[in-house]
């Protein structure tokens, strides 16, 4: 069942029998949960929690929840057989439940006006009349059927047991030159992300605001965007403020019932920014008084005026600033440390292709050492999470390699070792490197997009040394973050810019407790995913990268 085609479709349209047979859904669960037996007044009801805890946390299944009640009003659930096994532990607590069954979806346009638990009652007493009527309904399943009206996903979502969280870090230094339309694209992109996920908590950690950085890092890119004039942003503060507005105002934000942005614009070129439901019971760390304040409505201020930030500036300069913007959050009476972060980029795209690790390579690694030694008291906390900009690079000595013996080519000699060209045997341009450009020539947006950027995936090693200890990264099934053009086939593939070699940048870690409390269940896999926002959207030349998870709070 390819469940995201029917986000697209209305079921008013199908038959009801095409429903039945079609997208009927066999299922097997075998779920461990802890409810209190006085909680489950019928097999049915501890059924339907059931199902609604399982599924909620698979991103498909939720979705397609969500859209049938949500468009629809009303979802319509029915066992088709079941078998039941308990078994009660000491504490009389444990429940474990073996469930055969079968998921009908069934769209009723008189139920899209229901407003009051009467009209609802009464939407209900109607539905099951005419299933019944029409043979849709055999009789000894009429108590099978259960009724859900404004589904919240409460279980995972809202529970005090867990908590869903979206965690998206990003470069915006190239979206400054580029037309309003794109940032607008950006923002509401964003946006449409949390929102679908329907989190309690969402984090988004920006990079590259400073003036120097933004003027700097896109005169490369210029001459794809001549049309700059549709781009008035004078300076960074109109630029936030745009981003902010275009974000806060989209209608997937609307449920969040307070927020905190706290930049360091002139000092890091940073702005963290933090949605949040009070149901979360929001606090906020005061350094100053050294305890937590209560979160409530909307505040927007800068670092250095602050007391619910910690930031510090490590190295760098004025163009390229290194350092990390800590905020810690008390979340369901449990704490959250979010550490924004920005590392030292490279010099060109020369940079580690005669030699790797580069110098720069090593820069950043010891520039992270000493962001982790300064936290180092945060780092057996309950949940601790960097996500920002590593600017990590690839090992390009050894791809360059694989890459020449795999078209049996040979590098032309520069005796300045400022340019590196490649031939095959056709005398045909396999790659050129130099101080300004990073090119495969014809291959080049096939050899880095493919599979998601898998044939490249194995030279991303920089970070291998952090992540073998206290640190951990989910498996990157992505494509690289950075750097995207508006090409002529953007959309069917991706197109990199060939100014520089492309890499994950932008990336999400976590310590091992965070990763030990990232729920799973007997539906997916994992409660977590790691990837791009807005893979098919042109959002400047570095892709936002989200981690969304739901975390057990026990």
């Amino acid at each position: 069942l390819k469940v995201h085609k029917l986000n697209s479709i209305s079921l008013d349209n199908f038959q009801m029998e095409y429903i039945r047979k079609r997208i009927r859904i066999e299922l097997i669960f075998i779920i461990f949960v802890q409810l209190c037996p006085q909680q489950l007044t019928s097999f049915y009801d501890a059924l339907l929690l059931l199902l609604l805890s399982s599924c909620k946390a698979a991103n498909q299944c939720a979705r397609l929840f969500s859209f049938f009640t949500f468009q629809h009003g009303l979802l319509v659930l029915y066992t088709n057989s079941y078998n039941s096994k308990i078994s009660s532990s000491r504490c009389g607590l444990c429940k474990t439940l073996v469930v055969n069954f079968c998921v009908s979806l069934q769209s009723a346009q008189h139920s899209k006006s229901i407003t009051d638990k009467r009209s609802n009652q009464a939407s209900e007493r109607n539905i099951l009349s005419d299933l019944q009527q029409t043979n849709q309904l055999p009789a000894k399943k009429k108590k099978t059927f259960f009724f859900v009206h404004n589904l919240l996903f409460y279980t995972s979502m809202t529970s005090p047991d867990y908590t869903r969280m979206i965690f998206i870090t990003a470069n915006v230094a190239s979206l400054f030159n580029e037309p309003k339309k794109v940032l607008e694209t950006w923002s509401a992109t964003v946006a449409k992300e949390i929102g679908d996920q329907k989190p309690v908590f969402a984090a988004i950690h920006l990079q590259g605001l400073n003036n120097n950085n933004n003027n700097n890092n896109n005169n490369n890119n210029n001459n794809n965007n001549s049309n700059n004039s549709n781009s008035s942003f004078t300076n960074v503060d109109e630029f936030l403020n745009n981003l902010l507005r275009g974000i806060s105002s989209n209608p997937a934000m609307m449920e969040f019932d307070c927020c905190r942005e706290v930049n360091a614009v002139d000092y890091l070129g940073m702005c963290n920014i933090y949605y949040c439901k009070a149901i979360a019971q929001p606090a906020l760390f005061d350094y100053r008084m050294n305890s937590y304040v209560t979160v409530k409505g909307d505040l927007h201020e800068a670092a250095n005026q602050s007391t619910n930030v910690d930031f510090e500036k490590i190295g760098g300069n004025a163009e390229h600033p290194v350092g990390f913007m800590m905020t810690r959050w008390l979340l369901h009476n449990k704490s959250f440390d979010f550490v924004n972060l920005v590392l030292s980029p490279d010099n060109s795209p020369l940079d580690g292709c005669l030699n790797w690790p580069s110098e720069n390579s090593h820069r950043r690694r010891h520039e992270f050492s000493l962001i982790l030694e300064r936290l180092e008291t945060y780092m057996n906390e309950e949940c601790v999470v960097f996500f920002g900009n590593f600017n990590c690079s690839i090992d390009c000595e050894r791809f360059l390699k694989d890459q020449m013996n795999l078209n049996k080519a040979r590098i032309v000699e520069n005796d300045n070792n400022d340019e590196l060209e490649a031939y095959d045997l056709s005398l045909r341009k396999v790659f050129t490197v130099t101080r300004t450009q990073f090119n495969f020539h014809e291959n080049h947006d096939w050899l880095f997009g493919t599979c998601n950027g898998q044939l490249v995936r194995k030279y991303d090693c920089e970070l291998e040394p952090f992540l073998k200890g206290s640190l951990y990264e989910p498996n990157i099934y992505f494509a690289p973050t950075d750097p995207y053009e508006l090409g002529p086939t953007f959309g069917k593939e991706p197109n990199f810019v060939r100014t520089e070699c492309p890499a994950w940048r932008s990336r999400v870690l976590i310590n091992q407790r965070t990763r030990e409390k990232i729920h799973h269940d007997s539906f997916s896999s994992s409660g977590l995913y790691y990837g791009l926002v807005g893979e098919a959207e042109y959002l400047g030349q570095s892709k936002p990268v989200a981690m969304i998870c739901t975390i057990c709070l026990k």
